[in-house]
């Protein structure tokens, strides 16, 4: 009987012993993703000013929030965001980060002072990311713009997906005055009266389509990016900005409206061969009136030179 109760104990323990190991196998969630910039690409003078001064940005460089990365003239920077994303930073521009995503419902945020960014991203866990100039700021979870700031304000320039613009007003973001812009249009400059006007509800922020031009010139910039050579992105940003980069459907226009230039070039060349005709014809017809003029001006003071020639000899002859 005892033997029996000793089976039944050890029989229990190692059935609780394989439970308990059991639970311990439940699968850990994967971690989420860590937003940080790297340096992946850099031409020309391209700098980073943190806590322990300035250096020259090189490849593989991280930057931390307050850092701040400056691009001189014909000098350009691309940023890997994470996994998500690349930043192309244009010639003369000055942005700093001032926040970085680290969970869900977090934003990561670039202040531009001046310059231009062109941001292709795939869509965020969670998290936002926004670029604030001046007088503008944008936002979005996954998609491909630009945004331009200079003396003019602020421009955004949407590829793919949708951006979330607002006024900004001595650097804070005025929240109920919010405009969508879609694909394929762009907005108007932004500048400090317009903000102004913005905010007294006397207009919304001006948003028009892109010329084709406009669309050929973002997506060439985004294919220069050459996504699928960086190994550190995800693979759908390479689908995505493949296509982004579609620019057949602009190219036949392109082709349609050089025919028709081609046309109007050779009818405006003939118009200005005719007109130039005309203002030679004038221009001879002027010139024998000019000289027929001379002709009879001297025509006119050599007859008056006879005829007081004439009267001096008279005045001459001594009377009788």
């Amino acid at each position: 009987m005892n033997k029996l109760k000793i089976s039944v104990i050890i029989y229990l323990t190692i059935a609780m012993l394989s439970v308990s190991c059991g639970k311990k196998e439940v699968p850990v969630a994967e971690p989420e993703e860590q937003f940080i910039f790297k340096v992946q690409f850099v031409l020309g003078d391209v700098k980073i000013t943190g806590a322990n001064g300035e250096k020259t940005a090189n490849q593989g460089e991280s930057l931390a929030v307050n850092d701040v990365i400056t691009t001189g003239k014909k000098a350009v920077a691309d940023l890997l965001y994470g996994k998500s994303g690349v930043i192309r930073i244009s010639e003369n521009s000055r942005l700093v980060v001032t926040s970085m995503a680290d969970k869900a419902g977090s934003d990561t945020v670039m202040k531009m002072d001046s310059g231009k960014v062109l941001c292709t991203l795939t869509k965020l866990r969670g998290t936002g990311f926004k670029v604030q100039t001046p007088t503008a700021i944008a936002a979005v979870r996954g998609t491909s713009f630009s945004v331009l700031s200079d003396k003019k304000g602020a421009k955004l320039s949407v590829v793919k997906g949708t951006v979330s613009v607002n006024p900004v007003k001595e650097g804070k973001v005025i929240e109920d005055k919010s405009i969508d812009v879609e694909a394929g249009n762009r907005t108007d400059y932004i500048d400090k009266k317009a903000v102004e006007k913005i905010m007294a509800g006397k207009m919304e922020i001006p948003v028009m389509v892109m010329t084709p031009a406009e669309k050929i010139e973002i997506q060439s910039e985004v294919k220069d990016i050459k996504v699928e050579e960086i190994p550190e992105l995800a693979l759908e940003i390479n689908e995505a900005v493949k296509q982004e980069t579609v620019t057949e459907p602009v190219v036949e226009k392109k082709k349609e409206v050089k025919a028709d230039d081609s046309a109007a070039k050779k009818a405006q060349e003939a118009a200005l061969a005719k007109k130039r005709a005309e203002e030679d014809a004038l221009k001879a017809e002027e010139l024998k009136k000019q000289q027929q003029a001379e002709e009879k001006r001297l025509a006119e003071e050599k007859k008056k030179k006879e005829e007081q020639v004439k009267k001096d000899r008279a005045s001459n002859i001594p009377t009788m």
